[in-house]
């Protein structure tokens, strides 16, 4: 039986009946032969070292995977990032890397270590296997996207499998699979009723019992995303209920984090003294209606999502939109800020705040406007860093949540993420398009790190010894990742980074 499609997500379920005596509820459940794919990758193909052969399938208890896809689907719904070590969509990478971190400076050791064993259990497969040998997947959500990090197994026994599987990150799409996985609750559910196992598992009794947990309110998902109780978040908001946080910004009852810029930006952020009041005066000053010319620039925008990578989305709706400027290779001019609210209804605005940590917050609403607002920090004191950060801005408003009414993000030190990622590449090409360095050059390798080429880049773009220097690479004129270094080493200080 087959649950889903292999191309996004899909569960092989063979039943079997174990002979040996099962004496945990999760033994007495459902046991099959299960394989999990995506993306046409069979995750459960494995070699057994005691039979020198290759198994389409792992044989595992079913009921412990399901319970854990309903304890933790808020969390792989709704947390993109941990809170206390920021995490990319490869998960399993984050992971090694919080491993090999000093604790944070609010963070004991112990609490470190809590707090990474707390964050792998919502989002990694094997937290849910009760001990069974199951692949290493984890877990979690980014817009429209679930996306399926995979890397190697490691048990103690010499007798468990060896899993054939391709590492990386795998994005699939969110609603194909919610689907998928709500079915495969609902079996195993259906066949614990059948084994009379309900009172061990009580969520068998519902059908739909995965769309049910994904059921959360507003200060329900803010909680989960700043990793706080909702006591606290009422707190942090200064407001008491649910119904208080929607009035305070302006939101109707019923209202979800798609229709909140706070919501949405708050995510991105540290949270600083007066980092709320500013999210409240984002989440207001955007709302009024204007003459749809921000809706327009964010639909024209958002034809390039067709990208599979989030860096190709930026980069193709940088292209896009360059074009219709009629800027072709032409550099944007020293007066940004005019094209923004000329060409795209997008404002922005300057904090006197100082802040070491967050650089810009970003807000929109698709009845209304664009806006930008940036603190006072260092990637806005320098005229390029600035710019690359207000083009930034722009990347989010007119790209990210393209099914969303509102739409919210912010800038900091904390930010990571194909949203992030996307923004950056967007960006980069609106502020140096890759076509104009190959024009400079020749197209000749190597031709761009000559320092008259690579200096005039600079100067006539507006852009960073960074900046500049990545584009390059990303245009296939550099001829080694030394070479970047090298060049940000010799030109990111005093003239750009």
């Amino acid at each position: 039986m087959r649950l889903g499609d292999i191309r996004v997500l899909a569960f092989d379920i063979e039943p079997v009946s174990p002979s040996w005596e099962r004496r945990t509820a999760s033994e007495r459940g459902p046991w099959a032969r299960l394989a999990i794919w995506a993306g046409e990758q069979n995750f459960c193909l494995n070699w057994r070292p005691e039979t020198r052969s290759v198994n389409e399938g792992v044989y595992v208890p079913l009921a412990p995977i399901a319970d854990w896809l309903l304890r933790y689907g808020r969390y792989i719904a709704y947390e993109e990032s941990s809170r206390a070590f920021p995490t990319d969509v490869d998960l399993i990478g984050g992971l090694e890397r919080w491993k090999t971190s000093a604790p944070a400076a609010s963070f004991s050791e112990d609490d470190w270590d809590d707090r990474r064993y707390e964050w792998s259990d919502r989002h990694f497969l094997l937290a849910g296997a009760d001990g069974a040998w199951l692949p290493n997947l984890a877990l979690v959500r980014v817009e429209n996207e679930l996306w399926i990090s995979a890397g190697p197994a490691r048990f103690a026994s010499p007798q468990a499998p060896r899993f054939l599987i391709e590492s990386g990150t795998y994005p699939v799409s969110w609603q194909d699979a919610k689907q998928t996985i709500s079915e495969f609750v609902d079996y195993v559910g259906q066949v614990l009723r059948e084994s009379d196992l309900t009172q061990e598992f009580p969520w068998s009794h519902q059908e739909g019992a995965f769309p049910q947990t994904l059921d959360i309110d507003l200060l329900g998902q803010i909680a989960l995303e700043l990793d706080q109780s909702r006591q606290e978040v009422a707190e942090t908001f200064g407001v008491s209920s649910e119904s208080d946080l929607l009035a305070t910004l302006g939101l109707p009852p019923g209202a979800t984090a798609r229709d909140s810029v706070s919501v949405q930006a708050i995510r991105d952020l540290e949270l600083e003294k007066g980092i709320i009041g500013i999210l409240r005066e984002c989440e207001r000053a955007t709302r009024p209606v204007r003459d749809g010319l921000f809706r327009k620039s964010r639909l024209r925008a958002c034809d390039a999502l067709s990208g599979s990578r989030p860096e190709d989305q930026g980069y193709e709706a940088a292209v896009l939109i360059r074009r219709d400027l009629g800027l072709d290779d032409m550099p944007l001019g020293k007066d940004p800020e005019s094209l923004l609210k000329g060409r795209f209804d997008i404002e922005v605005a300057e904090l006197p705040d100082k802040s070491s940590y967050n650089h810009a917050v970003i807000g929109g609403h698709l009845d209304g406007f664009g806006k930008i607002v940036l603190f006072q920090s260092p990637q806005t004191q320098k005229p390029w860093s600035r710019r690359m950060e207000l083009f930034r801005g722009v990347g989010h408003l007119l790209l990210d949540g393209p099914e969303n009414p509102a739409i919210g993000a912010g800038s900091s030190n904390r930010s990571v993420g194909p949203r992030r990622r996307r923004s950056g590449a967007f960006a980069a090409e609106m502020l140096l398009p890759k076509s104009a360095i190959r024009k400079r050059c020749g197209g000749v390798l190597d031709a761009a790190a000559k320092p008259e080429v690579f200096v005039g880049l600079m100067a006539d773009y507006g852009v960073g010894a960074q900046t500049a220097a990545w584009q390059c690479w990303n245009a296939g004129l550099l001829s080694s990742r030394e070479v970047v270094d090298e060049l940000i080493g010799a030109y990111g200080t005093g003239t750009g980074s």
